[in-house]
């Protein structure tokens, strides 16, 4: 009587498991299937309108989204770390046969349309402590950045548009709460 107690157990287990990898399954095409608009539904209305659809949400660590931008920036000589309220970029400059360390310091915010902006604090080049300014106009002027990042040299800010970062097919993100010194840092996934 006893082995036949521990068959059911196996056997609810396995419909168990089975019931949550067909949901897994069903809830990946649904996601990933283009919608059909047959005219009776306002999907194409929201889109067109600049709604975000959320379909799911990020949450990381400060030492978990470091360890990405680590990964991402790969062999480049840039490196973007997250500290308290403030990213600290740095890059090596090769000047005269010597290799310089230039430093932006940025303050970070999560806007209410979910996008990040840096509102930079202080520039130095080696020792030397550079006027954000016209660091800024420099920066704008020769920096190959991403077109999802906007520079306004007058406000000394950089807004990162999260909603032109696209992951996948069409998936883009939002922020919905950047605060690294209390490990809370929250994306919205979606269209």
């Amino acid at each position: 009587m006893h082995s036949r107690a521990i068959n059911v157990w196996k056997w609810a287990f396995f419909i168990l498991a089975g019931a949550l990898l067909l949901s897994i399954i069903l809830l990946f095409f649904w996601f990933t299937s283009p919608s059909v608009d047959n005219g009776e539904t306002g999907s194409e209305d929201n889109s067109a309108g600049g709604e975000f659809q959320e379909y799911f949400t990020v949450q990381a660590t400060t030492d978990q989204l470091n360890q990405l931008l680590q990964e991402e920036a790969g062999s480049e000589q840039v490196n973007i770390q997250f500290a308290g309220e403030t990213a600290e970029v740095t890059a090596g400059i090769d000047f005269l046969g010597r290799s310089i360390e230039a430093v932006m310091t940025f303050e970070t915010e999560a806007v209410e349309n979910g996008d990040l902006l840096l509102t930079l604090q202080q520039v130095s080049v080696g020792a030397f402590n550079l006027p954000n300014q016209q660091a800024m106009t420099l920066l704008a002027s020769q920096a190959d950045l991403p077109e999802a990042a906007d520079i306004d040299a007058e406000n000394q800010q950089i807004r990162i548009r999260m909603n032109q970062i696209t992951i996948g097919d069409d998936y883009s993100l939002r922020v919905e709460q950047f605060q690294p010194e209390n490990n809370n840092i929250v994306f919205n996934v979606g269209k």
